[in-house]
């Protein structure tokens, strides 16, 4: 699977209030600073305790006197001077361009105040984090339980705009019922996993790749047999990156779950046909318009991007829509999910993200969908989990789904939305150790 190097143990603790505040204030960590050496852990750390109890995820920082007058300097200045050069005419197009002088002026003391509050994922880790180098990518995972050495490691894949955070609730009771090791990391993007450069870096196909040499990794530490199998589970999006990774080693893939897969069901004969040239061809005719939509939207999608992630209101709609229980969608749920916004770049790697997922948009999809079905006729077990109530990505896709795939079962959870594992977390833990 390639090389990886081990970066931590899994002893990363939390930083508390006031360490949480001087990290902001404070240059890098030099573990931060040169990823490639030492082990990786948080400045200022505790022994115990919430990482997200120290963080000030509601910052909404405010301009003082003095620089509310010198953007109302800047804005005067500027069109007294355009007032000038334009020989006294056109005092509308002076007027016009002073307040938009006023207002960049501004938006980028507003963005300084914000870019200070920013620190490396490291220092937002939690006392059972950890982070090694996979695949060339500096990844934050989360595993639980010692592992029999005879049971394959199950790895748990994520959605869009979550993180491993979303698993929380079912890793541990997932481990002690089934008693072997479980897996959960960052995708890159998002999370605490840290944003590489290139593009490439955040397809599906990559996290994909990732997940295999983390499951790599994690036998190794544990002593197992690399050649056991595998359990990929993913939850929309996620079920994409546990589907690559599933076609990638079919021999080493005892079963798949897949959690409201966010994967099209097309036709029985779309799903039974091999893949055309195009879907091969597609990957870099999207990479080129990736990168060029990348370099035209950038400067705009990151200013409505950044009024988003930052609205605790935009956490709290989005997760009500997900959730069918609405009781749910506490402060703590909230802030599990919006934690990653505190990390260094992360609304490049969000937009980073997106625009990656061109490159792997459209026929791509039957690629995929191909092999699964081919999967099920040799006898992999695929098990499809779903609300009822999703209002996300319908129940109707995995109830096609399952008819497309052979040996494929699907679990339809009633009074359930989206995220099953988080809203109906021993219901959802019932039916994987009772199918497992």
């Amino acid at each position: 699977m390639g090389s990886i190097t081990c970066r931590s143990s899994s002893n990363v603790a939390s930083p508390s209030l006031r360490h949480a505040s001087q990290a902001r204030d404070q240059p890098a960590s030099s573990s931060a600073k040169n990823p490639r050496s030492g082990p990786v852990r948080a400045k200022g750390v505790l022994d115990t305790g919430d990482v997200r109890k120290g963080l000030d995820l509601d910052f909404v920082p405010r301009l003082s006197f003095g620089e509310d007058c010198l953007c109302i300097a800047g804005a005067l200045t500027s069109a007294c001077l355009a007032f000038v050069l334009q020989g006294a005419r056109r005092p509308a197009l002076s007027l016009l361009c002073g307040c938009v002088v006023g207002v960049t002026w501004r938006f980028l003391i507003i963005e300084k105040a914000h870019s200070r509050l920013l620190c490396p994922p490291e220092e937002l880790a939690e006392k059972n984090s950890s982070f090694s180098e996979v695949k060339g990518v500096l990844v934050h995972y989360k595993k639980v339980g010692s592992g029999a050495k005879e049971k394959p490691v199950i790895h748990c894949s994520h959605g869009f705009g979550a993180s491993l955070y979303s698993w929380s609730a079912v890793q541990d009771k997932l481990s002690e019922g089934l008693q072997t090791l479980v897996v959960a990391h960052d995708t890159p993007g998002f999370g605490l996993t840290h944003r590489p450069r290139d593009l490439c870096d955040f397809t599906l196909r990559k996290n994909a790749d990732i997940s295999l040499g983390l499951v790599d990794l994690v036998r190794e530490e544990g002593g197992a047999d690399e050649s056991l199998s595998s359990i990929w589970m993913g939850h929309s999006m996620g079920c994409v990156s546990a589907g690559y990774s599933a076609v990638a080693c079919p021999d080493q893939t005892s079963s798949l779950v897949f959690v409201a897969p966010a994967i099209p069901a097309a036709s029985v004969k779309g799903a039974s046909a091999p893949p055309s040239s195009g879907a091969v061809r597609l990957p870099k005719r999207g990479g080129i318009v990736s990168k060029l939509a990348l370099l035209l939207l950038k400067p705009f999608a990151l200013i409505v991007l950044r009024a988003l992630v930052r609205s605790k209101a935009f956490w709290e709609k989005s997760l009500a829509i997900a959730f069918y229980n609405k009781a749910k969608v506490d402060d703590d749920t909230v802030d599990g999910y919006r934690k990653a916004k505190l990390v260094q770049r992360w609304d490049i790697g969000i937009l980073m993200f997106a625009f990656a997922q061109l490159s792997e948009f459209g026929k791509t999809n039957q690629y995929l969908l191909h092999h699964l079905v081919a999967m099920g006729k040799e006898g992999k077990k695929i098990i499809i989990i779903h609300g009822e109530n999703d209002n996300i990505v319908p129940v109707s896709n995995s109830r096609k789904l399952a008819s497309l795939i052979p040996n494929s079962e699907l679990h339809v959870i009633p009074k359930c939305g989206h995220n099953p594992q988080e809203e109906v977390p021993d219901t959802f833990v019932d039916i994987l150790t009772k199918q497992l």
